[in-house]
């Protein structure tokens, strides 16, 4: 970290990457009808399937290179790139998602 500079947290998803446009096409891929997504609901509750399932689809997703992947370069959002750059002339930027596996806090 370099000193005496302020630090700021960005979230990736739905900030930096789409990662819901990416998850519903894996859901697609792996069989799931779309669906309007709830904002109240997790997205594998969105879609009536269990968090270890959808940590299944996600995680092939990953390892095919299709979420987070260099598959859709669309998924970064548009302007988030040099938004980072001017953000990084003055803060420290620390980047935060949701982390899977771990008791949801909600």
């Amino acid at each position: 970290m370099r000193d005496g500079v302020a630090v700021i947290n960005v979230d990736i998803d739905g900030v930096l990457y789409d990662f819901v446009g990416a998850m519903q096409h894996e859901l697609a891929l792996a069989g799931y009808d779309p669906r309007p997504i709830d904002p109240l609901l997790s997205l594998h509750g969105t879609y009536g399937i269990t968090r270890e399932t959808f940590e299944e689809v996600m995680f092939e997703g990953i390892k095919k290179g299709r979420v987070f992947g260099p598959s859709y370069p669309n998924r970064v959002i548009r302007g988030a790139k040099e938004a980072m750059w001017r953000l990084w002339d003055q803060y420290f930027i620390r980047l935060v998602t949701m982390k899977s596996g771990f008791p949801d806090p909600l």
